[in-house]
């Protein structure tokens, strides 16, 4: 595949992507989709793989592949190279290469999540405007009631059911955690630790599976805008069984 039939077959990805909804908002018909049988040379002199893929994009197709893209370094192999905007959690590109027998890299394929792929530059930096870097100042505890089991060793022996409130400890990540869809909507989503005060304790609750040798308490994921706790997990430092 050429260089310019790259440009194309992107370019008209996103037309096969993009739609228009009943109410005249652009939406996408599809998720994810793959372009398959590059052969986009990176060189062999690119002692690291990862920045001279998004280099060779950039190059390539600067408007669909920015600078203000980053490389994800999450432990993943050479061969693959995961791109995503500032502020979004979730991946825009996976990229997979290929090493030739002389050493040189080429770009064989890449998965493209369309919703964030193919954000114009003013709808990221709009995005970036209203991104709130602080943690919110108000979780509504009392919304959802956290289930988890009760065990004797691994064994279960039962369940629980807790419903935080104000006496509990919320402990904010340092990390940030990014903007992910919520419903129909987009929110920014935060982590944090609860710590469940002794005296909201219930009875025998060393057989909880939130209970660690330091701690009774929960992993949580919460929604800036609403103080809604999204996701959550039993115990803060250690592994349940």
């Amino acid at each position: 595949m050429t260089e310019l039939e790259f440009r194309a077959q992107v370019d008209a990805m996103r037309d096969a992507l993009l739609t228009v909804s009943p109410n005249g908002a652009v939406d996408f018909s599809r998720y994810h989709a793959f372009i398959r049988d590059l052969r986009v040379p990176l060189g062999s002199s690119a002692p690291d793989p990862s920045q001279a893929t998004l280099n060779r994009l950039n190059a390539l197709l600067p408007e669909r592949f920015p600078p203000s893209l980053a490389v994800v370094h999450d432990g993943q192999p050479n061969d693959i190279v995961l791109l995503t905007f500032p502020h979004f959690r979730r991946l825009a590109y996976s990229v997979s290469l290929d090493r030739l027998n002389d050493g040189a890299w080429e770009i064989r394929s890449i998965s493209i999540d369309g919703e964030l792929a193919f954000a114009t530059p003013q709808e990221l930096q709009a995005l970036a405007a209203c991104t709130p870097f602080t943690p919110p100042t108000f979780i509504d505890l009392g919304a959802v009631p956290l289930n988890g089991l009760m065990m004797v060793g691994c064994a279960r022996s039962g369940t629980y059911s807790y419903t935080p409130n104000a006496s509990d400890r919320v402990a904010w990540k340092t990390e940030t955690m990014g903007w992910q869809r919520v419903g129909p909507r987009w929110s920014w989503v935060r982590a944090a630790s609860l710590t469940v005060a002794p005296s909201n304790w219930w009875p025998r609750i060393d057989e909880a599976d939130c209970r660690c040798p330091d701690a009774v308490g929960f992993r949580i994921e919460v929604d800036t805008f609403t103080g809604r706790i999204l996701r959550y997990w039993p115990g803060i430092n250690c592994v349940v069984c």
